[in-house]
């Protein structure tokens, strides 16, 4: 089920390499985040996974050209993934998978010896708090330790690095 999940994305990353213009860019990446819902809810962490390990894959490979419309698409995809936490209730176990997926980013890209892509990383805790904040803002209220929670696979490769 993990290939055909990487079969997917990887035909949506190629989707939206040819979409050219920025409505249709911004069209494209809401259609493709919103995807998630129609994902069994036991499968959407694999499904949100398979995303970052296509994008760590793909990341480097990226011209000037394409630069912008992939940061708006991992920032649609990660806002959505953030909406999904939000309405299925902040779950301590469904924040822990999801912290762990953006700590390893397809392949240790916060700590380990196999780092696909410091850009990535650089853009996603660029973009984090600001697609997270509206989704805490929304309610309901979140419990500390469940942002702790959240937060621990962090916390953890700040002190491996």
């Amino acid at each position: 089920e993990r290939l055909d999940y990487m079969k997917l994305w990887k035909g949506l990353y190629f989707g939206m390499w040819m979409s050219d213009k920025r409505p249709v860019q911004q069209e494209l990446s809401v259609n493709i985040a919103l995807l998630i819902n129609d994902i069994p809810q036991e499968k959407q962490i694999l499904w949100v996974d398979t995303f970052w390990e296509t994008m760590a894959e793909a990341w480097e490979k990226l011209d000037k050209h394409r630069m912008n419309k992939y940061l708006l698409f991992l920032r649609i995809v990660l806002a959505e993934t953030f909406k999904v936490a939000r309405e299925r209730g902040w779950k301590p176990e469904f924040l822990k998978d999801l912290a762990r997926i953006f700590t390893r980013l397809g392949g240790g890209m916060v700590y380990g010896s196999n780092v696909h892509s410091v850009g990535l990383l650089l853009q996603f805790c660029l973009v984090m708090w600001d697609e997270l904040q509206p989704q805490l803002d929304e309610g309901p209220e979140v419990a500390p330790e469940v942002m702790l929670a959240m937060l621990e696979p962090f916390i953890e490769a700040t002190l491996y690095t």
